[in-house]
Formats: structure tokens, C-alpha cells, sequence
């Protein structure tokens, strides 16, 4: 099994349309406040199934906005990269990915508490955080086949032997997040902020979900790529624009640190949520 749902993260999950409270039910949850339904949903991982709880905001195809098909057609990109990512399963490859940001993690910044991993995928970044300083993790990410060919990467496996380890998922946009306010000491977003469909939005969700003082940690590529260039991103921030971001969102950056040779485009930053207790 990969996937999970702990009841302690049961707990903190509320509608991520109005906020309001859940209603379990046989095959999901419903927002009594709003009529939104929220379904227990299957997926082929492997040989076998495994079930997540979908919170994606879901529009009819007749009355889609134009610019969630556009941020859909962009993200597709994406997901073709992972996908020759995953065929390819490298594990020097991968060794490499972990050296990279091995320091980031286990030097520069310590993650603890009840973490949210904002585009977490199949939630890598548990390879970094001691089981003593973590109360638990959830991933989030609007594309839960991340999981479906994970028995097929041995290498991946081998590399990152958490993942081998039931992770606690939810399928979410990160502009409308399904947990209540003041629940997170720290949420991460590493390499995803410039795949937001809204950017701001994110951000605002994220101050949201944390606790007074809580702590934002984001992992950013700042490049600028020639026009015409095929881009899986929906942005492309600059250093300026992403304290811009931070501010306009309530956090006070604390922390910077770019990322060793030959990635130092890559800068990492913690930022806390400058508010009051609630």
C-alpha cells in the first residue's frame, strides 16, 4: 500500500470550496453549507487498487473557465515529462536529485511539527525529515496518477526508501486547500509555485493552514528562458517577484539559501506567517 488517510489528518479536513465543516459519507464527504461532494476515489497502483479522497474543485465541461483549460494544457507538458521520468528510472539519477538538496534539508532548514507538502507528489521530501521531529506529513497534488506506476521504478524504490512507506494523500489544488485554518507548523512547496494556476491564491491558502508563526518553505528555479521555448510553467518568477509574493501574502522571509552547483538558479527560503494568534 502507498496511500493513506490518517484519521489525525481526517481531523483537519474541511470543505475547500467554503470551508466549511464535512459530513462523512459512504464514499466520501459532503459540505453541508455549500452541497459539495467530495468522493472516495480508486486507482490502479501496480497490481492492485488503492483508494484517495478527491478534493479537486470539478467544473462541468460546458462551463469550465478558459483559464483552468489553459493551466490543464500547460500542466500536460508536465505530466509527459514525468511520465518519460518514470520510464527511464534511473537511480543514478536519482542519487543525484538526493545530493542535490541533501544539505537544503538536513543543514539549511528543519522541517517539524505537522507538515503540508504543497505539489508533493508521491512525497519524496519524507527521505529528508526524521520520523523524531515529524508529528506527520501530507502530500497534496492535483494528480494523483503520480502513484499509479510506482511498483514499476525499482529505482526509485531503492533511492527513496520512504516511498515504500503508506503516504497520507489528498488530491487538491493548492488554491483551494481542504483543511481547516491553523493547522500546519510548516508548508512546503519545492519546485511548484511556478505550476500554481494563481500563484497568489496559493500563497493566501497556505498563510490560511498555518498556525500563528507557522513557516512557508519554497524551492524556486529563477531563470528566464528565450521566447518561444516549449515551458511546462504557468510562470516564470523573478527573485523580485517572489519577494513581492511573500509580502503581498503576509510572510516575512527569514531564510535564503541557493542550491550548491551546478543548480544555483534554485534558491530555497523560509518565511513565517506574520500573524497573531487566533
Amino acid at each position: 500500500m502507498f496511500i493513506k488517510l490518517d484519521p489525525e489528518v481526517i481531523d483537519l479536513l474541511c470543505c475547500p470550496m467554503c470551508k466549511g465543516n464535512l459530513s462523512r459519507e459512504t464514499h466520501g464527504f459532503v459540505c453541508p453549507d455549500c452541497a459539495s461532494h467530495f468522493l472516495q476515489k480508486s486507482l490502479t497502483v501496480g497490481d492492485h487498487d488503492e483508494v484517495f479522497f478527491d478534493f479537486r474543485i470539478q467544473h462541468p465541461p460546458y462551463c469550465t473557465p478558459r483559464t483552468e483549460k489553459e493551466w490543464a494544457e500547460t500542466q500536460g507538458l508536465y505530466k509527459k515529462y514525468n511520465a518519460e521520468l518514470a520510464r527511464k528510472d534511473d537511480y543514478y539519477d536519482y542519487l543525484t536529485e538526493i545530493d542535490s538538496v541533501r544539505e537544503i534539508y538536513m543543514q539549511e532548514f528543519h522541517l517539524e511539527g505537522k507538515i503540508l507538502d504543497i505539489g508533493g507528489h508521491q512525497g519524496r521530501l519524507r527521505h529528508y525529515l526524521p520520523e523524531s521531529r515529524i508529528t506527520f506529513y501530507i502530500s497534496v497534488d492535483p494528480f494523483p496518477d503520480v502513484f499509479e506506476n510506482i511498483q514499476n521504478q525499482p529505482n526509485l524504490l531503492r533511492a527513496f526508501p520512504d516511498l515504500s512507506r503508506p503516504c497520507n494523500f489528498v488530491a487538491s489544488f493548492a488554491e483551494r486547500l481542504p483543511f481547516k485554518k491553523c493547522a500546519f507548523d510548516w508548508v512546503h512547496m519545492r519546485s511548484v509555485v511556478d505550476h500554481f494556476a494563481d500563484p497568489y491564491l496559493a500563497l493566501k491558502e497556505a498563510y490560511r493552514v498555518l498556525k500563528p508563526n507557522g513557516r512557508l518553505m519554497i524551492g524556486l528555479s529563477i531563470v528566464e528562458l528565450p521566447a518561444g521555448t516549449e515551458d511546462d510553467h504557468a510562470f516564470r518568477l523573478s527573485y523580485n517577484h517572489l519577494m513581492d509574493l511573500l509580502s503581498l501574502t503576509g510572510f516575512a522571509v527569514e531564510k535564503e539559501r541557493w542550491q550548491k552547483p551546478p543548480w544555483t538558479y534554485v534558491i530555497y527560503l523560509s518565511a513565517r506567517a506574520a500573524k497573531t494568534g487566533q
